[in-house]
């Protein structure tokens, strides 16, 4: 299974299991959302995520791990971070950890 389709079938599973989830596009990328804010999308073979700085990354629980890179596109977006798909075991995980943290930001008390 290509990058691309392992990517579109975790969203479909993320649709089944979590409400206020929408398909959208992010730099010309199928993109996920939570309530209009983008949380996870699929760009040369990875997936990219926000997940915070590292200090944030840490606070979830995230190891320091050198597959996660920080998103590059022209510039760097320290919130972004790109898990290969060596890593895709780990992509549902580590995407529900980046919805969860957009919850945080726009619903505090339910989150």
């Amino acid at each position: 299974m290509s990058p691309l389709a392992f990517f579109l079938q975790l969203i479909h599973n993320l649709e089944q299991d979590y409400t206020h989830l929408t398909r959208t596009r992010m730099l010309s990328s199928p993109a996920i959302e939570y309530k209009g804010r983008v949380f996870a999308f699929c760009q040369r073979g990875q997936m990219v995520i926000k997940l915070g700085s590292d200090e944030q990354l840490i606070g979830l629980g995230v190891r320091a791990t050198p597959g996660y890179q920080p998103f590059m596109n022209q510039v760097v977006l320290s919130q972004w971070r790109e898990v290969p798909f060596y890593y895709r075991e780990d992509w549902r995980e580590i995407a529900e950890m980046a919805l969860n943290a957009v919850k945080a930001e726009i619903d505090p008390v339910t989150a």
